[in-house]
């Protein structure tokens, strides 16, 4: 097994976070990515949340998020792995944490 000391890791960079600058006030972030907001985990699979257009400008494919309406949701029991009381107790506490002043202030300097 290979150990790393800290000074192997001096230099190395982390992933970059992608800002959106023409999004206006919606996050760079659609809802339901990230561990914490995969629908999949609690049996439901969305399809045609997102569409892809391509930049003008710089000629690259970005993605666009459709509104809710178009989404289709199918309920998958297999992938399941969080039960919905534990569900509702993570999306309370993101909405509390969301409610902070200290999120509200970035959130209106950022978007």
């Amino acid at each position: 097994m290979i150990e790393f000391s800290r000074d192997h890791l001096v230099g190395l960079l982390a992933p970059l976070a992608i800002v959106d600058v023409e999004g206006g006030d919606e996050p760079p972030v659609a809802p339901g990515d990230g561990i914490l907001n995969n629908e999949l985990h609690v049996g439901r699979l969305v399809w045609n949340r997102l569409r892809y257009v391509k930049d003008p400008q710089t000629g690259k494919r970005v993605s666009r998020q459709n509104p809710p309406e178009s989404w289709i949701a199918t309920q998958v029991p297999d992938p399941r792995i969080v039960d919905d009381a534990l569900w509702q107790r993570v999306k309370t506490r993101q909405e509390a944490i969301d409610a902070t002043p200290a999120v509200q202030g970035i959130k209106a300097s950022r978007f």
